[in-house]
């Protein structure tokens, strides 16, 4: 494919195309380095507003939201080409490509220590993300891109055009995403309000994927069967994955969108959190980024101490006219007077 030149990048490469956009390797003109080059593909008059708001809906995103386990954010621009106008974002390049071809390149699956390494990258990506509000509703490993493997490894997670609020007012009843990633809640269509929940879905089917080099923890995944079928469609887990990991792929796979584990709940499962604390405490990433985690996790821990003060104020309120009962120490007690 003959290169083309988009402001001061001209494309190498094409790494991959999508219904919006098409990912290139490309170089800056003046100072060589060599880039991800996100371009908007040109689409029909009726298609034009949606493509641009995706990638708008993008561009602020990365503007918004900064982590050291999303894919970096360079610049975005538009320019004028072959009578159209793009809107082009510009990302560090990846040094293996992404976790989809790491996987296929893999007989037996990804070494479970890496496979987690990867995994709580990206959940804590993820929790970031949550954070704001938002959530991805593209979890898969094509998605998420993997830089020095031969020093232990970086996941990062990528392409955010399909970055939504996470709240009821927004319509999502339109289908984005890749089918065998998607929740339950998401394929049947039940709850218009689905939410961050169904990443965590997707990240489950993920790991499962990294360790068993593409398997899927359901059959059927891509044919109409498995959108017939998923409520009692089996766990199919694998039997040569380590107990603790096939335990916390059965708590990420809970089909019950309500007793579903939040982001928040994933990264406190004692495997994921002693690889954080590899992030955090041994710096296996280096020192920003184990500070940046580590600032990520006081802020986690600030909110839950609020949230249970917020619970006990509102209990106190709510018990204030109970006969016998106070309050000692944040404990509910009974205030039992002695026999008489």
């Amino acid at each position: 494919m003959a290169s083309k030149t988009y402001g001061e990048y001209i494309t190498i490469f094409e790494l991959g195309k999508g219904s919006y956009g098409t990912v290139h390797i490309a170089e800056h003109t003046v100072t060589r380095k060599r880039v991800a080059l996100k371009v908007q593909n040109q689409t029909k008059d009726y298609q034009t507003h949606h493509c641009n708001q995706v990638f708008e809906n993008e561009i602020e995103f990365f503007q918004k939201v900064k982590h050291p386990y999303i894919v970096e954010y360079i610049e975005d621009f538009k320019c004028e080409i072959e009578g159209y106008s793009p809107h082009c974002i510009v990302f560090e390049l990846a040094d293996e490509l992404d976790l989809d071809k790491r996987i296929k390149a893999s007989e037996q699956g990804i070494p479970e220590e890496l496979a987690l390494t990867w995994f709580t990258q990206t959940a804590l990506a993820l929790e970031q993300i949550h954070s704001h509000g938002l959530m991805h509703r593209d979890v898969k490993p094509a998605n998420i891109l993997l830089f020095g493997e031969k020093i232990g490894g970086i996941a990062q997670l990528g392409d955010f055009g399909s970055i939504k609020p996470d709240n009821s007012s927004i319509d999502h009843t339109i289908r984005v995403g890749t089918f065998r990633y998607f929740a339950p809640e998401r394929l049947l269509g039940e709850m218009d309000d689905y939410s961050g929940k169904a990443d965590v879905w997707s990240l489950g089917i993920s790991l499962h994927e990294m360790l068993t080099g593409g398997g899927h923890p359901f059959s059927n995944p891509d044919d109409q069967k498995y959108l017939e079928g998923i409520k009692k469609n089996k766990l199919q887990i694998k039997v040569s994955i380590s107990k603790p990991l096939q335990d916390l792929i059965k708590f990420l796979l809970e089909k019950d969108p309500l007793k579903r584990p939040s982001m928040k709940d994933v990264l406190k499962h004692p495997i994921v959190y002693n690889k954080i604390k590899l992030i955090t405490e041994q710096l296996t990433n280096g020192e920003r980024i184990g500070q940046a985690i580590r600032k990520q996790l006081k802020r986690i821990d600030e909110f839950a101490e609020e949230s249970k003060e917020q619970f006990l104020l509102t209990s106190a309120s709510n018990m204030s006219n109970m006969k016998g009962v106070f309050f000692k120490n944040d404990l509910i007690v009974e205030n039992i007077p002695p026999p008489a």
